[in-house]
């Protein structure tokens, strides 16, 4: 910022160029350097995001804090019942972190490709927050390459089990979304309170245990949906309702609503797998093999519509 007078805010003025592997490297970085400084305090900070207005408090803690925002959006769109079963689980659900400095707001249009590979964040929300919620929601508009994430990870590591907690973190935007547009992102909003309300069922006796090898494949398949330059594998690609599941960084997009991130798709996979038994019968799955798969339903994860599902080919240029 250049110069704060009354109601006039004058900022410096950045230089942009096409965005390049090397910006989004570079943006990794810094963003993991933002999130490595010390921070006092939840919260805090901006008391709008974008043109919705949250609340400042200092909390003293992030349970403490998310809580807070959770209910307060959520009763603003309707969504109060819903939202209770998730915070009152958000003790067990957020790691035990400190809280860092978060920009808050950070989706692809808050980011400017500035000359000279720089990359500049603008319009923040910044209070003291998780650094996943600023991954989280670079993500909800667009996916996030894995080269911008292995750069971050460089500088500062990503916790266990974050990708698990990508939706989570989503919650808030999605929801402050919601109060403002409703529709799709209401819609959203509940499918991710359903996911989290719900605790994870217990395994059966037999069944592979996370970590064990059929483990990687979901993770891999997570992950593809949620970066653009994956490496290809069969069980990270995805196709067109009814057919065979392509290969590559094939996206969909709903013609409905425009959503290009997130859809519900079910798929029939076909495995051989090597299932080793210890002598006292746990089993262990090993070299998965996935033999066909196909694609039989895809759904919007926002408007619900599931017969107007674009295939974007990988290479193809996106609808405007």
């Amino acid at each position: 910022m250049v110069l704060i007078e009354g109601g006039l805010l004058v900022t410096e003025w950045v230089d942009q160029e096409p965005r390049s592997p090397g910006h989004e490297e570079e943006l990794g970085r810094r963003l993991a350097s933002l999130h490595r400084a010390p921070w006092p305090e939840w919260g805090g900070g901006s008391s709008w995001v974008g043109a919705c207005p949250v609340s400042p408090a200092v909390l003293p803690d992030g349970a403490s804090f998310y809580r807070s925002r959770l209910l307060d959006l959520a009763a603003r769109c309707g969504l109060a019942g819903s939202v209770s079963e998730v915070v009152d689980r958000l003790d067990r659900l957020l790691p035990s972190t400190a809280p860092a400095l978060v920009h808050g707001d950070l989706w692809w249009g808050n980011v400017l490709w500035g000359a000279g590979g720089r990359p500049w964040l603008i319009d923040p929300s910044v209070h003291g927050g998780h650094p996943e919620e600023d991954l989280s929601m670079l993500g909800l508009f667009g996916p996030v390459p894995d080269r911008l994430l292995r750069a971050y990870g460089e500088v500062r590591p990503l916790e266990a089990g974050w990708e698990e907690r990508v939706d989570l973190f989503r919650l808030a935007p999605v929801l402050v979304h919601a109060v403002h547009f409703g529709g799709g992102y209401r819609g959203q909003a509940e499918s991710i309170l359903r996911r989290y309300a719900r605790p994870p069922a217990r395994r059966p006796r037999g069944a592979p245990a996370e970590g064990q090898a059929i483990e990687p494949i979901l993770r891999a398949e997570y992950r593809g949906a949620m970066t653009a330059d994956s490496p290809s594998a069969p069980v990270e690609a995805s196709g067109a309702a009814g057919t065979e599941v392509p290969s590559g960084s094939t996206r969909y997009r709903c013609a409905a609503c425009g959503n290009l991130t997130r859809f519900d798709v079910v798929t029939t996979r076909r495995t051989r797998a090597f299932h080793h038994y210890s002598v006292g019968g746990e089993l262990t799955v090993e070299e998965v093999e996935v033999l066909d798969q196909k694609v039989e339903e895809v759904s919007c994860r926002w408007c619900g519509n599931g017969k107007a599902i674009e295939v974007i080919e990988d290479g193809a240029p996106e609808p405007a």
